[in-house]
């Protein structure tokens, strides 16, 4: 027998027939995506669905539900245009415009989901993940295995958002691989005969690689490469890695290739106390063509002295800050480097400004009185300094 029941927005709650069918049902709706840290369902929690039309058949034991349908279960919804549920094999089958939100605000967005009521397995085509750290997955197919593990087929990653006004638009960068394997309880993203795209245009095939995943804050690893130009360098690729050595430290090395001047690494040290902290940078490279920075003038641009060769360039840099004690703070950004424009030429990350104040403080304050004292140096990053007076003075800094 089948009864039918027709209603706007039909609602049932955890305690009616169709809640204790999805009683089981784990709160990582989106289960492509951060069930590790998705909060699970508060007990007592009730199911409340939304529809325009129920069906229940009791010859199939299924119980479908067509048009509008929105399903909300402990902070977790499921947004589609059809939903059937089959209390045999115990599986959730959504199409039509499917859209899961887990409670940590992660989403799915899908044309067809077919799903064990638990979330842990099932099948997914045409879809579209968006985590809550805006990390992006999309491909032509998914399936989920052991609630831990998702596999994209035909898959993309990336972190730039798509352009409002043109979604289908190529962003920045992008991973495009044959398989894209999330693997939720090592928190690793791998991927498979996969290509780094910039701008839509494939630069480079990487057979496979792996990455943490948008979950993780701080993880030994890879990091998102970066492609630069410029006229004296010419293409670069730049490739980070971070070393997660401790709570209160850490480490990123970067190496960049540049098709001009060769080699340049990289090397960044981070370290916090429960006073205060400190960066220390350093960077060089040994350049393979001085000569691409000479100008007609036969000056040296960006490059040294005029007439250096000045094959060798390198930087230090170190930022901190300390308190002392509740009124006094001390404190310093320094730069040194071999000569005024290494920094600002290579774009080394918070020392490339084209004028660099360099200063040791201390400062104290008190209910009624504020202490300053510092010594500042100024450098001033720029292409070799014309005869013209009135040049120069428009690139001084203002103190």
């Amino acid at each position: 027998m089948r009864s039918h029941r027709q209603a706007g927005l039909a609602r049932l709650y955890g305690a009616t027939a169709l809640a204790c069918l999805f009683a089981c049902a784990v709160p990582t709706a989106p289960a492509l995506a951060q069930q590790i840290t998705a909060k699970p369902v508060p007990s007592g929690s009730q199911m409340l669905l939304a529809a325009d039309t129920l069906v229940y058949d009791n010859d199939k034991h299924t119980v479908t539900a067509v048009g509008g349908v929105q399903i909300d279960y402990g902070g977790n919804k499921l947004v589609a245009q059809r939903v059937v549920y089959n209390r045999d094999t115990k599986r959730l089958v959504a199409s039509g415009a499917v859209e899961l939100i887990n409670s940590d605000g992660t989403k799915v967005n899908s044309d067809h989901i077919d799903i064990t009521d638990d979330f842990a397995d099932g099948f997914l085509n045409a879809l579209r993940v968006e985590t809550i750290d805006k990390a992006y997955f999309a491909a032509e197919s998914a399936e989920r295995m052991g609630g831990v593990l998702t596999t994209f087929h035909n898959g993309v990653y990336t972190a730039c958002e798509p352009c409002e006004d043109k979604p289908d638009k190529a962003p920045t960068w992008r991973v495009k691989a044959r398989k894209i394997i999330w693997n939720g309880e090592k928190k690793t993203v791998r991927f498979e005969n996969s290509n780094f795209e910039f701008f839509g245009f494939p630069l480079a095939y990487l057979p496979a690689f792996e990455i943490a995943d948008p979950t993780v804050k701080r993880k030994s690893g890879f990091l998102i490469p970066g492609i630069v130009y410029n006229n004296h360098l010419g293409v670069g690729v730049k490739v980070p890695y971070y070393f997660a050595l401790s709570p209160t430290y850490d480490l990123t090395v970067t190496g960049s290739g540049y098709t001009k001047q060769g080699f340049l690494g990289e090397a960044e040290w981070r370290q916090r106390f429960n006073n205060g902290q400190y960066t220390l940078k350093i960077a060089g490279i040994n350049q393979q063509d001085p000569n691409a920075f000479i100008d007609s003038g036969v000056h040296n641009v960006n490059s040294g002295e005029p007439g250096d060769p000045n094959k060798f360039r390198g930087m230090m840099g170190t930022k901190g800050q300390f308190a002392i004690n509740e009124r006094w703070n001390f404190g310093w950004d320094v730069l040194l480097q071999t000569d005024k424009e290494f920094s600002r030429t290579y774009n080394i990350d918070g020392y490339s400004d084209l004028v660099h104040q360099s200063s040791i403080y201390l400062t104290g304050l008190s209910d009624r009185n504020y202490f300053d004292v510092r010594a500042m140096r100024f450098e001033v990053q720029e292409d070799t300094l014309s005869s013209d007076p009135t040049s120069r003075s428009a690139k001084q800094p203002w103190v």
